[in-house]
């Protein structure tokens, strides 16, 4: 019986009408009666018809309805003075919005409005549904509206005056363009960095601010005022919004690394956003099958079950006191709020006002900017982790390095320790049998004795000097550093009868660091060596270009040793790579002291069956 009296009264309770009596920038028209379709069959003229049907609806929200939705409510302008109004809805994004505008029972205007209306027979090209209405002195206007949309339909519309609206879509517009240019190099900032620091954590995070990006200027009505096809727009909005949201559930999964701290939960957060992936792709298939459109709010309850578990990530990161926990619960406890908020907004729960659009950008982007902290984290510790691998490994290099230079060293003193022997022997026999030119012998046996400890000296500094722990930097010739590393391997180079082809430019100087330099030009050398001897190569030459061109000095290093025989051949800068019975570190660490610091870079190709490495220095 109550429900029939509330019937009743609404039937006739007198409509809310929207009264123009002075000159206002700005009316908040909301009071609207409303009759629902559910039979997607009537007409505006059988509307008019059944006008005494309309019921008083409390909700401005309605919701997700899969009928037309009609609203019914009157305007009148109780001035002296006609006035041109402009009326929008608060909602961009509206699929279909036909309104219908009659004054005295004559139907005086119609506007096809909404997303999913064609665009180009519209007064104005606006992100929300807008139309002009001239009204009258003393007269009444009656406007119906029919609804139908793949989201919630909200009944209220906002009336201004046009020089004010356009004041504050001209204010909105200059907003947008600096979020979008800012968003615009911050996804070029990412995409170096993913290039920089390859790892599926940035990568996500990445997707995430794209789709979220792509949906807020979507909602926002952005795409549709720029007259994408509304099909696009629409896919946008609804497949590129839930792909973000599926990625954020991921995104603690590779960057906690949660499959080894939370098993269960990475589980869970899998199967919930692997499934909100699926339906996200099977929005594409929208523009051929549209209904498809009404699962949306099973990608909100999905979404909504993320967020939850993401918060009890949150939680348990913080019972274990995971480095980040902090950053990460804040994200998402204030995510969780937004995105309960917009979903009941969505569901028709609470009026799509203004603070239901600004709980997503909020929720949105405090939580993007506390990943994007999580990010920034990780690459400085990447980056601290590396540079100190990369001296522990220099260090290692060096030893190694040293190692080598002493076998070398060995073979180098070698025969000048027999030519001392054999001078300390002429002196003893000479003076064991009393040679009466024993003087002559002994003065001949000294010099030849101090000549070659002169050498040895000289060679010893040699390789000694390739290896003394500096870091300054200074003035040197390149052509010099390369020769005395030449130098060093003169004995193996003479044995293996290794035919050098030198091309060096005079007096190419270069503020760096001499000793890493020399390190860099004797792990390349010393492998050529080694592959030579290893394959047995016949004929073998060495051939060094040095060329200096504007602000760039390359060095070319080749040979004929075969060439490298990974794939991809940049593989052999890669760690524990090697061809030979060396450690795999040589070429890893020349190419991170070339690229870390020596503001150089190097890379490699096979030619003339052999292997051609260049090596770029940037003069700064």
């Amino acid at each position: 019986m109550l429900k029939i009296f509330l019937l009743l009264l609404s039937l006739f309770l007198p409509l809310s009408a929207l009264n123009i009596s002075e000159t206002k920038n700005y009316y908040k028209f909301d009071n609207f009666k409303i009759y629902q379709d559910e039979e997607n069959r009537l007409s505006i003229d059988d509307i008019l018809k059944i006008k005494n049907k309309f019921l008083t609806n409390k909700k401005i929200n309605i919701g997700i309805k899969k009928y037309p939705i009609w609203s019914y409510n009157t305007i009148e302008n109780r001035s002296d003075i006609s006035q041109m109004l402009l009326f929008t809805h608060p909602r961009a994004g509206l699929d279909f919005m036909d309104v219908y505008i009659f004054e005295k029972d004559k139907l005086i205007q119609k506007f096809a409005l909404g997303d999913m209306n064609p665009l180009e027979n519209r007064t104005i090209q606006s992100r929300k549904s807008n139309f002009f209405l001239k009204i009258q002195p003393q007269q009444k206007y009656e406007i119906f509206i029919r609804y139908k949309s793949f989201g919630a339909i909200d009944t209220s519309l906002e009336v201004y005056q046009p020089k004010f609206y356009a004041n504050m879509v001209k204010t909105d517009s200059m907003v947008f363009g600096f979020i979008i240019g800012g968003v615009t190099l911050i996804l070029l900032s990412l995409l170096a960095l993913m290039l920089y620091f390859p790892n599926t954590a940035t990568a996500l995070f990445f997707f995430i601010l794209f789709g979220s990006v792509a949906l807020q200027l979507s909602v926002a009505g952005v795409f549709y005022e720029m007259g994408i096809n509304s099909y696009y727009n629409t896919i946008i909005s609804w497949s590129f919004g839930n792909l973000a949201a599926a990625f954020i559930g991921l995104f603690p999964i590779y960057y906690f690394n949660l499959k080894n701290i939370l098993p269960k939960i990475t589980l869970v957060l899998q199967i919930l956003s692997f499934a909100l992936i699926a339906l996200s792709c099977s929005f594409l298939i929208f523009p051929f099958y549209n209904e498809i459109l009404y699962l949306a709010p099973y990608a909100n309850l999905l979404f909504f079950l993320i967020t939850l578990v993401l918060l009890v990530a949150s939680y348990k990161l913080y019972i274990k006191k995971i480095n980040g926990y902090k950053i990460f619960g804040f994200g998402n406890s204030f995510f969780l709020l937004c995105a309960v908020y917009f979903v009941l907004g969505l569901l028709g729960v609470i009026a799509t006002n203004e603070l239901f659009y600004f709980a997503l950008i909020a929720g949105t982007f405090v939580n993007i900017f506390c990943l994007g902290l999580l990010i920034l984290i990780q690459l400085l510790q990447t980056k601290k982790d590396k540079e100190q691998a990369l001296l522990m490994l220099n260090e290692y290099s060096k030893l190694s390095s040293v190692g080598q230079s002493m076998i070398n060293l060995s073979h180098q003193w070698k025969e000048p320790l027999n030519h001392i022997y054999f001078a300390i022997n002429n002196i003893y026999a000479a003076r064991e049998f009393q040679d009466k030119d024993f003087d002559m012998i002994l003065e001949k046996s000294l010099r030849q004795i101090k000549d070659t400890a002169t050498y040895m000296t000289n060679t010893g500094k040699n390789f000694l000097s390739v290896h003394e722990d500096k870091t300054y930097t200074e003035d040197i010739d390149i052509k010099t550093s390369l020769e005395s590393v030449l130098a060093i391997f003169a004995k193996q180079i003479h044995k293996l009868n290794i035919q050098l082809m030198l091309d060096l430019d005079q007096q190419v100087k270069l503020q760096t660091n001499k000793y890493l330099l020399a390190n860099v030009f004797m792990a390349i050398i010393e492998n050529s060596i080694k592959i030579f001897h290893s394959r047995g190569i016949k004929n073998p030459f060495l051939s060094i270009s040095l060329k200096k061109e504007f602000d760039k000095i390359t060095i070319s290093i080749s040979d004929n040793a075969g060439g490298i025989k990974e794939s991809p051949i940049d593989a052999v800068f890669e760690k524990d790579t090697s061809d030979s019975n060396s450690t795999g570190l040589g070429l890893y660490l020349v190419k991170n002291i070339l690229n870390l610091k020596l503001n150089g870079s190097i890379s490699v190709q096979n030619r003339n069956n052999g292997a051609v490495f260049l090596i770029v220095l940037n003069i700064p």
